[in-house]
């Protein structure tokens, strides 16, 4: 994907902002409808209104109607923006800056914090409940489905009031759990750079909606299908127990297009992978790059003695033996434990300059998940790094003092 030598103009801009409106206002319209369809046989059903049947066909039609128009403008707008080399629009600029502004003034007050903390950690609770009790209803009614149709007659306002509420408590608990973990992402946002300079030895860089390089995201690791970058976010660079790194979360996304037998194209944007790539430094001396990953196996991959390291990683090497040159059995070792410890998927990158890319599956830093205050906020913010320490030394990530020794050596030997 190129990119644009000159800046995007003010009516291109507006056609973006536009496309991200409509996309928006029609989510919220197919939201409303989904909520009038569930609720309107129950509000009926109370008050004995007889509705008819036309109107909850055309609810249903407005729903699916409106779940297409978003997802079609969403996915253009997607690709309208990476064309256009656009990471916010000034819309969204303004609405970041406000939102920093009132997420600073609740910080001002620890106490203020708490409490917001301690609310939607039971709103969260609450949301996972909801999420919990639907599929519970979603078995009871499949069950009474099945009575109905193979044992005995069941009355079918029962079965369809079952349904319904099913229905709404997983609707409420999706769209209150979204909404209560974007509410939870602004206040950690406030905490993670001061976390970040309380663990870090050094802190460069940080930008929560930066990217690592493009370049290093598409190297070969075997991922799922991909076309293009999607939301990358939590940039970090600096210095963590004295190893450089950087840091970023990405996605991977692409577009499926179907025709119905009309003729009619319906376009999706789907995400194929979403995780962490992590860059630092190895003291391997190379010729060529080698490539671990464990998301999917590799054409004509490399194989070692070790069949438990052969199930759990696969290799490839373009060229030569270096592959073989890292892979000891102590090595190899290493990375199985670490395969066992871990609950993520990785890959691993060592590259003939030095450069250590590793790549972690479904990893989301910096969220608030279940902390209640701003000390457990900063204890889980802290345990990750921590963690994401722990994983580098044991990939082999080696520290700045190191490197400096590396290089004297190889003065030295010149």
């Amino acid at each position: 994907m190129g990119e644009r030598q000159t800046g995007p103009t003010d009516r291109e801009m507006k056609k973006l902002m536009g496309m991200k409106r409509t996309a928006r206002w029609s989510r919220a319209a197919m939201i409303a409808s989904i909520v009038l369809l569930f609720g309107f046989p129950i509000l009926c059903s109370a008050l004995r209104i007889d509705i008819p049947g036309l109107v909850f066909v055309a609810l249903f039609l407005l729903m699916f109607l409106m779940l297409i128009v978003s997802e079609i403008t969403k996915g253009r707008a997607k690709k309208k923006q990476a064309a256009m080399g656009v990471s916010r629009t000034p819309d969204e600029l303004e609405a970041d800056r406000k939102k920093a502004e009132k997420v600073s003034r609740l910080a001002a007050s620890p106490e203020a914090v708490d409490r917001r903390l301690a609310r939607l950690a039971g709103l969260n609770r609450f949301c996972q409940w909801n999420l919990r009790a639907g599929v519970a209803g979603m078995l009871l009614a499949a069950v009474a489905a099945l009575i109905h149709q193979f044992v005995t007659e069941l009355p079918i306002p029962l079965v369809v009031v079952l349904a319904i509420v099913t229905s709404i408590f997983i609707v409420v608990g999706v769209l209150g759990s979204l909404w209560v973990k974007k509410k939870q992402k602004d206040l950690s946002l406030h905490y993670t750079p001061k976390v970040l300079e309380a663990v870090l030895d050094r802190v460069d860089l940080y930008d929560h909606r930066g990217s690592v390089d493009h370049g290093y995201l598409w190297e070969d690791f075997s991922y799922p299908g991909r076309e293009w970058v999607g939301p990358c976010g939590d940039h970090v660079k600096g210095v963590l127990k004295g190893m450089p790194i950087e840091f970023s979360e990405f996605c991977f996304q692409y577009e499926t297009v179907e025709r119905d037998k009309d003729g009619k194209t319906t376009r999706e944007v789907h995400t194929s992978f979403s995780g962490m790539m992590v860059i630092s430094r190895h003291g391997f001396r190379l010729n060529n790059k080698v490539t671990l990953t464990q998301f999917s196996h590799f054409h004509h991959a490399l194989g070692t003695e070790s069949v438990d390291f052969n199930s759990a990683w696969s290799i490839r090497e373009d060229a030569g033996q270096d592959a073989f040159y890292i892979l000891t059995p102590h090595y190899m070792e290493e990375l199985i434990a670490l395969d066992q410890d871990k609950w993520m998927k990785m890959g691993i990158q060592f590259r003939p300059d030095g450069t250590l890319l590793i790549v972690m599956q479904d990893v989301d830093f910096f969220e608030v998940d279940e902390a209640k205050s701003t000390e457990e906020l900063k204890e889980k913010l802290k345990n990750e790094l921590l963690g994401l320490a722990d994983t580098m030394e044991r990939i082999g990530a080696v520290t700045l003092e190191e490197i400096a020794a590396q290089q004297e050596e190889g003065e030295g030997a010149t």
